[in-house]
């Protein structure tokens, strides 16, 4: 299962983390909203995504921009550090998402 975000194709939307690894690379935090479409809330990289999303401190901001009656999913690009730290930005600039800053 794959999807579009920008110019890059990521693994997921997952459900669940148990679905991600501990590796390199950029997740993005989606908001469920009808028929498979989704809403972008926060952008990040890692050396650890597992980690990451396990003990993020902008969990809480997620929860308060879930919409009503959806669920919060994780995409995720593993790379390594160079190319993550690139297309963070470049998604942050195109997303301006609700959690977190640019």
């Amino acid at each position: 299962m794959s999807i579009q975000i920008g110019n890059y194709r990521f693994e997921g939307p997952y459900l669940q983390i148990s679905n991600l690894e501990g590796k390199s690379g950029v997740y993005v935090i989606l908001t469920g909203i009808a028929d498979k479409r989704y809403r972008v809330i926060d952008i990040g990289e890692s050396a650890d995504i597992w980690t990451r999303i396990t003990c993020h401190d902008r969990k809480s901001c997620w929860e308060r921009n879930v919409f009503p009656g959806s669920f919060i999913t994780f995409a995720v690009l593993y790379c390594n550090e160079n190319d993550r730290v690139q297309i963070e930005k470049a998604l942050r600039n195109a997303y301006e998402p609700t959690c977190g800053e640019i």
